[in-house]
């Protein structure tokens, strides 16, 4: 069979971009090996640095390959080369430039690559001052570059498996269809798939590279552990070691934070944490590596909790990697709404995990003996006893997510050992589930932080404590009673929750004051976390508990199987333009627009007083949706509005589809044009490039000159041209007799309709009408409105958690030079 020879593919960009694909894996594989010649060196004390020079080129070469595999990738994507792969699966012509960002990191080889990304600028950034530390944590860092090289090198091992996925591997290898036999196949492929209609929001053009910066810097504590078990210098590597602790806690916490954001506004749960599997299996190394940092404090001032401080900094780094494996080998598939396929990955996911579980257990076994323990026993007044046992209580509150979470992996090993299929079971009642366990940790944890910060390491003057434990009480007992009041919080876990956070409220409050009256800000980074934190925890407390679902339907009307009773209950049936009372507002669905993707559903509230009868208008909102175009169905997007001390929170549950009816014409627009003009509609760039006698008349037209009619016709030519997509368009205006025919010119790919409507005699001047057929507004919405009391404390929370972070860092920056 003769080869076919494909037209117009880019073939040397892709080859372009996997030459660095290539490269930043040799570089990495490399500069791994130089640095571990460089430590052995280092550990035999001679003094020659060749090694180490030749670590640095090579991880110089690495950054290179890194960079342009992103460059690479970012231009094929912009400029919708569909015949790749993942431009096709992840962009389309419609797409604005911000969405175009986020197609970047939505498949499994985007995400990986901004990963490694990342891990390259903090590396570089860490070997500006790490000095004699540089080597052993290096090798540690290209360790999981290579893991995350081999994610993408794409390479062909057998039929049945293929080292990594290519992000430059073409469409045309990926799929079997009929229009990849002829050599001109992307003269038919004008679009692609198009990103995930979940992630077109503004959040996650800035959530992920925020949470993967989190996942590239919990490498830095555990790498400097490493290093510290592998010198066997365990008081030098405190300092480094601790504001990338600091750091990465921040960062991570931002990106966890943000997630919640995007869920809040994107999502139609109702919510900004579900307790989803892909949620808590980020969640929990954070919480792991929060025990570490605080345990990294006791050991810096205390020289106890050394083993304990590298356990956690290591099991968070294994965690992130455990939490990489949960979503991206398709085990959550079946209990995630936002987990990744596997995508034939699974033995490189698990090689990368075991990797490093090897590694640190390895290393800890061969250097448990060396590590430098106390013998001291704690006093009960001490700082260190009780930060050590939050951190525990910490850790074992991990435990308890990431068990749950695990639920699908362990019926998996039963199922592989034991035979059948596991026996246990997901929750029922996933919120309620995790509630009983989490809120009484909180509590826990909460509590005895609060005694560790009013207490002093190793022995503590117990009246200076319990005086001012008493003065957090007393004030931390008025807030509790004004949350009570305020919030109608009654319930009694909930009421021993807002106390024990309005406690620690209270008390690092206390704390944070002597540092801001003598203007010494930059010691006040932990107060102000665990004020952020408290305050978090009272805004989630009081907007989770006491939301309330306005949106009431008291009609008796069962809209369907797709509502369960309890939803049927809380969802309002809107009929266009029929204002309907729901609670103090009377609502009126009063109309749509569609921005493409988007479908806008305008819902006007106006503030009813039942005095009076009178109506006064109050917001109107505009809740979107999008037909899911890979599972069908209707993606909303909630609209809020937000007040000081409330949000109305509103998504559409589901709308009349018009079924049957059929399309009109929708946002008409006339241009004035002559021959040259150029004009912009919905995102279309177009060009007047040609006037004159028509070439062609259609059927119906043609017909009438066979019949005998004098017809004249002339014709415009226009180009619209919206991203990579480009359509000629050849309206004509024909005078038959004394009619004036104007037949459309349709663009079915883009419903699109153009008519040339009026030829100016005088001035010269031609009239195109251009709009779009798409079903009329429809009827009716069915709408879900809830009321969030007092979120914006736990919105301001996060912001003071964040910043409180970065004081920190802040401040340990100005220790002395790594030594």
């Amino acid at each position: 069979m003769q080869e076919v020879t494909f037209l117009n593919e880019h073939l040397a960009v892709g080859n372009f971009g996997y030459f660095f694909v290539i490269l930043s894996f040799i570089g990495a594989l490399a500069a791994l090996v130089a640095y571990s010649f460089e430590t052995y060196h280092q550990r035999l004390g001679t003094t020659d640095k060749s090694w180490l020079k030749i670590g640095r080129i090579a991880f110089a070469t690495h950054a290179v390959g890194v960079l342009g595999i992103v460059a690479v990738l970012f231009y094929i994507i912009q400029n919708h080369y569909y015949e790749f792969y993942y431009v096709w699966r992840h962009s389309s012509n419609a797409l604005p430039v911000r969405y175009m960002i986020s197609c970047f990191w939505e498949g499994q080889e985007g995400s990986f690559l901004l990963w490694s990304f990342w891990h390259v600028v903090l590396s570089a950034i860490f070997m500006l001052k790490a000095k004699n530390w540089e080597a052993p944590t290096m090798i540690v860092i290209m360790l999981a570059q290579v893991m995350l090289a081999s994610m993408i090198a794409g390479i062909p091992i057998t039929e049945e498996f293929t080292f990594g996925l290519n992000p430059f591997r073409l469409l045309r290898s990926e799929m079997t269809a009929p229009i990849f036999s002829t050599p001109d196949y992307l003269e038919h492929l004008h679009d692609g798939n198009g990103l995930n209609a979940l992630l077109q929001n503004y959040w996650m053009v800035i959530h992920p590279p925020t949470l993967f910066l989190g996942f590239a810097a919990t490498i830095f504590p555990f790498a400097l552990a490493i290093a510290a078990l592998i010198t066997g210098d365990y008081k030098s590597w405190v300092k480094p070691a601790l504001p990338w602790t600091i750091f990465t806690v921040g960062i991570l916490g931002a990106g966890i934070l943000m997630g919640g954001v995007w869920a809040y506004e994107a999502l139609s749960f109702g919510g900004f944490w579900a307790w989803d599997p892909v949620e808590n299996a980020v969640l929990v190394p954070w919480m792991i590596i929060v025990g570490g940092l605080h345990t990294l404090v006791v050991y810096k001032n205390t020289g106890k909790a050394l083993a304990t401080t590298i356990i956690w900094l290591s099991l968070g780094f294994i965690l992130i990697l455990y939490s990489t494996y949960l979503t991206r080998s398709g085990v959550l598939g079946d209990t995630s709404v936002h987990s990744f396929t596997g995508d034939g990955l699974m033995i490189q996911l698990l090689t990368f995990l075991f990797s490093f579980v090897a590694l640190t257990a390895i290393v800890l076994v061969l250097r448990w003996k060396s590590l430098p323990k106390s013998k001291d026993k704690d006093d009960y007044s001490s700082r260190e006893l009780w930060m050590f046992i939050a951190s525990v209580v910490l850790a074992v509150a991990a435990f308890q997510i990431i068990f749950t979470t695990s639920i699908p992996v362990i019926n998996k090993l039963i199922g592989l050992f034991g035979g059948g299929d596991g026996t246990l079971a997901p929750p029922d009642d996933v919120i309620g589930h995790y509630h009983r366990f989490q809120i009484p940790f909180v509590i826990i944890i909460v509590l005895f932080t609060v005694i560790a910060q009013f207490s002093k390491y190793r022995k503590t003057n117990t009246n200076k404590l319990y005086k001012s434990l008493l003065i957090a009480f007393l004030i931390s007992a008025g807030l509790t009673a004004i949350g009570m009041v305020g919030a109608k919080v009654n319930e009694a876990h909930y009421i021993i929750l807002l106390w024990a956070s309005s406690y620690s409220l209270a008390a690092n409050a206390m704390l944070l004051w002597p540092y801001l009256k003598v203007n010494k800000w930059k010691f006040s980074g932990a107060s102000l976390a665990h004020i952020g934190f408290a305050l978090l925890l009272i805004g989630a407390l009081i907007s989770t508990s006491k939301q309330e679902v306005i949106s009431k339907n008291n009609t008796g009307i069962h809209y369907g199987d797709e509502y369960s009773d309890e939803e049927n209950g809380n969802n309002i049936y809107l009929p266009l333009n029929e204002p309907k009372l729901m609670g103090k507002y009377l609502v009126t669905y009063v109309g749509d627009s569609i921005v493409e993707p988007d479908h806008y559903f305008k819902v006007r509230y106006d503030e009813f007083n039942e005095e009076t009868g009178e109506n006064k208008y109050a917001f109107t909102l505009t809740p979107n949706g999008q037909i899911n175009p890979q599972m069908g169905g209707l993606l909303a997007n909630p609209s809020t509005k937000r007040y000081a001390d409330r949000d109305i929170y509103t998504h559409v549950t589901s709308i009349d589809a018009n079924d049957g009816e059929d399309k009109v014409l929708r946002y008409n627009q006339a241009f004035k044009v002559r021959k040259g003009s150029t004009f912009n509609y919905k995102g279309f760039k177009c060009e007047v490039i040609g006037f004159g006698p028509a070439s062609e008349l259609p059927p119906k037209q043609k017909a009438l000159k066979q019949a005998g009619l004098d017809i004249s016709a002339a014709e415009l030519t226009i180009t619209l041209q919206r991203g990579a997509a480009e359509y000629t368009a050849k309206p004509v205006i024909i005078a038959a007799d004394t009619m004036l025919i104007r037949p459309p010119f349709e663009i079915p790919e883009e419903n699109l309709v153009l008519f040339f409507s009026f030829i100016d005699t005088e001035t010269g001047d031609l009239t195109v009408d251009i709009g779009k057929l798409l079903k009329p507004t429809p009827t009716f919405i069915i709408m879900k409105a809830i009321q969030f009391p007092f979120i914006n404390i736990l919105w301001v929370g996060c912001i003071i958690m964040v910043i409180g972070s970065f004081v920190a860092v802040y401040r340990r920056m100005g220790d002395k030079a790594i030594t």
